[in-house]
């Protein structure tokens, strides 16, 4: 698992999946279909202090299966380029405005657990 990877390199434990979780993120990704967008649950993540990274990735063929873990490795790696934004010590953006969240969800230590949900919009997958 990619995650779990690039975890280690901050010393932090690595993540489980959750089903627990599942539930949520999956109600969640149903209404993103329904509204056709890719958009932040703020009112869950503020609520319940959980965060979240999505991503898009073109699948072919909805059909397939979705994204293959290539795939996903890719949309992880691209998360944790953010790094070079980051300022370890303050846990801010070197530059304020600059991404570094998904960055930060990636190697945060406090991080347990982790699922992924999908839902199919023309050609994306979310």
């Amino acid at each position: 698992m990619a995650h779990n990877k690039l975890r280690k390199l901050h010393g932090a434990q690595s993540v489980a999946w959750s089903e627990e979780l599942g539930d949520g993120a999956q109600k969640w990704c149903e209404e993103l279909a329904l509204k056709d967008v890719l958009a932040h649950d703020n009112k869950t993540m503020d609520t319940k202090n959980q965060g979240e990274n999505l991503a898009a990735i073109a699948v072919a063929d909805p059909k397939s299966g979705g994204a293959t873990p290539e795939q996903c490795t890719l949309v992880v790696q691209k998360w944790y380029m953010e790094e070079t934004n980051y300022n370890y010590q303050t846990g801010q953006p070197k530059v304020p405005g600059m991404p570094i969240k998904h960055f930060a969800q990636v190697q945060y230590s406090s991080i347990t657990d982790i699922l992924l949900s999908e839902w199919y919009r023309s050609r994306l997958k979310y």
